[in-house]
């Protein structure tokens, strides 16, 4: 084997390279020795491919700002990465990516995106502005729920009503059933409303009878009528 190691990720930089690189599906690989042990196939980059993912870091003073040490940079913004990043942990860590506690994996606007990006990955845009305020950074929670917004689909689920509160509920059946078909659809519901409680934060089975929900089906309504405790807060 050459004296001459390939050019890898930094991460992989320093470990012992076990065999020459070798070509698969148009790239070049060749294969480390991790500090556990275990071998791991790992990209072995060309001169031009190695500058371009690990541009030369040049020191200004004075030291920089938080904006710029975040990689916003002059642009304004950073990448982040929606969809399955842990999935995806191998292709983050040979790329020329970071990763912050607030936002998660992330690529600064003065390098260039990697590709191809994994299939299940989408870039979208951190504005300076939007975690900022009077050119100094808001506060880590106000930063995540602002990253979180754009990394996380909204929930679809919904509450109903303040902890501690009375609820009223009626569940009503379609009157097109016939009685047999409701008598079903009716133990059915029990069991749909017996979910409804847990979730509203019901006292269980050996709770005294005056903490437990009231539970009555009137057939000649076609409905079931649950009526919640008031709880304590």
């Amino acid at each position: 084997m050459s004296e001459k190691k390939a050019l890898v990720a930094k991460s992989y930089e320093g470990l012992e390279q076990i065999c020459e690189p070798y070509s698969l599906n148009g790239r070049e690989y060749v294969k480390v020795r991790m500090k556990n042990g275990q071998i791991k196939q790992v990209r072995a980059y060309s001169e031009a491919e190695y500058r371009k993912y690990n541009p030369e870091v040049i020191i200004v003073k004075p030291a920089k700002s938080r904006r710029n040490v975040l990689g916003f940079g002059e642009q304004g913004f950073i990448w982040l990465f929606k969809g399955e990043t842990y999935e995806n942990l191998d292709w983050f860590h040979d790329s020329p990516c970071r990763y912050a506690r607030t936002w998660g994996w992330y690529l600064p606007s003065d390098i260039p995106m990697p590709e191809p990006l994994p299939a299940n990955i989408t870039p979208v845009k951190l504005e300076w502005d939007e975690v900022s305020f009077e050119d100094q950074l808001i506060s880590e929670d106000q930063i995540k729920a602002v990253a979180d917004a754009k990394l996380f689909d909204p929930s679809p689920s919904k509450h109903v009503g303040k902890i501690g509160d009375r609820l009223d509920l009626m569940l009503t059946c379609d009157r097109r059933f016939s009685r047999r078909v409701f008598m079903v659809s009716a133990l059915s519901m029990c069991s749909m409303t017996s979910m409804i409680i847990s979730s509203l934060g019901a006292r269980p089975r050996n709770a005294s009878k005056k903490e437990r929900p009231i539970i009555s089906r009137e057939r000649s309504k076609d409905m079931i009528h649950i009526v919640m405790p008031r709880r304590p807060l």
